[in-house]
Parts: C-alpha cells; sequence; structure tokens
C-alpha cells in the first residue's frame, strides 16, 4: 500500500536533488575558485617584484685596470729610453763636431797672428829703411796694409773661436740633458715594468 504525500509537503525525491549537489559541477566550482585564486596571487607577486625592480638601487660594477694597457705602458717606456739613447748619441755628435770646429778655429787664429807678428816686423824693418831712404814709402805703405789685413783676420778668427767655444758649450749641455732624459726614462721603466708585473700577480 503506497503512502501518499500529505497536503503540502514535496514528495521525497523531489527534495533530495537540489540539496545533493552534482559531483561534476562541484568540482568544476572547486577549479574555478583555484584558478582565480592562483590568478590573484601571481598578479600580487608580479607587481610587488616589479616595484621592488623600481625601487632598487642601481649596481656598481668595479672594472679592473686591464694587464695590455700596462704592458702597453712599458713598451712605450721602452721605446722613449731607446730615443733618448738615440738623442744622447747625436748630441754627443754634435759636441764633438763643435771641439773639432773649435780646434780649426784655433788654428786658423794662430796662422793668422803668425801673419801679424810677420808684417809687424816688417813693417818696423821698412819704416827704418824708408827714414834711411834705402826702400821706397810705397813698399812701406804696402807692408803696412798687409799687416793690417792680417790684424783683421786674426781679429775674425778670435770671434769665431768666441762663437764656436758658445756653440760648443750649447751643445754640452744638450748632451747633458739627454744623458739625464736616458736615466729619468730608464726610471719610468723600470716603474712601469714593476706594475706590470703586480697586476699580472
Amino acid at each position: 500500500m503506497t503512502r501518499r504525500p500529505l497536503k503540502g509537503m514535496v514528495p521525497m525525491r523531489l527534495v533530495s536533488r537540489p540539496l545533493i549537489p552534482d559531483r561534476s559541477s562541484g568540482c568544476r566550482l572547486l577549479a574555478f575558485c583555484l584558478l582565480a585564486a592562483l590568478a590573484a596571487s601571481g598578479c600580487g607577486h608580479e607587481e610587488k617584484s616589479h616595484n621592488a625592480s623600481v625601487s632598487k638601487p642601481p649596481t656598481v660594477r668595479i672594472i679592473q685596470p686591464e694587464t695590455g694597457t700596462k704592458k702597453a705602458s712599458v713598451t712605450l717606456d721602452e721605446e722613449r729610453v731607446e730615443l733618448a739613447k738615440k738623442m744622447v748619441e747625436v748630441a754627443d755628435a754634435d759636441v764633438k763636431a763643435a771641439k773639432a770646429q773649435l780646434e780649426e778655429s784655433k788654428a786658423i787664429l794662430a796662422k793668422y797672428q803668425a801673419e801679424v807678428e810677420r808684417w809687424d816686423t816688417e813693417v818696423k824693418r821698412m819704416t827704418q829703411e824708408v827714414s834711411r831712404g834705402v826702400v821706397d814709402p810705397q813698399i812701406l805703405l804696402e807692408s803696412t796694409n798687409q799687416w793690417k789685413s792680417s790684424v783683421a783676420s786674426r781679429d775674425t778668427a778670435q770671434a769665431t773661436i768666441t762663437k764656436v767655444e758658445a756653440h760648443l758649450l750649447s751643445k754640452q749641455a744638450t748632451f747633458a740633458k739627454a744623458t739625464v732624459d736616458v736615466s729619468v726614462a730608464r726610471a719610468d721603466l723600470a716603474v712601469a715594468t714593476s706594475e706590470a708585473k703586480r697586476i699580472e700577480a
């Protein structure tokens, strides 16, 4: 005998459906919620990372000097030493040339000095001869002119010697400076070599 439902009551089969949800639809709802949560957390993390990168101070990189640059400095100093040594050789040659020129000028001076003395003696002798009437006064005049010419040449030779001596002093100073430059260049080379070895070590 079947029981009739009472008036105002919903049959059992109609109530049970809405109260027990479908398993597949519940899974879909749960998956949707999880995806929404993950998306929200991901966006927040991305925004946080972006904000952190903006406020992060710039990175400072320390660059060590390259060894090649120190080697280039050593090479340059080696070339400076060689150049300074060549300058010493040139200055030494100039000093020797100036000394030779000075010796030549002194020899010329000695020659003209001998001419002056010779014509001086000749003028004195001719003066006596003219006073005695033995020699024509014209000969005395010619001897006197020769004496004057010799004196002028001697004075020129003396001036040349003075000029050459000054030139020699200049060349000697240049030679001394070139010698000092070699010492300075060698010292710079020693410093550069030591610095290059230190950096390589």
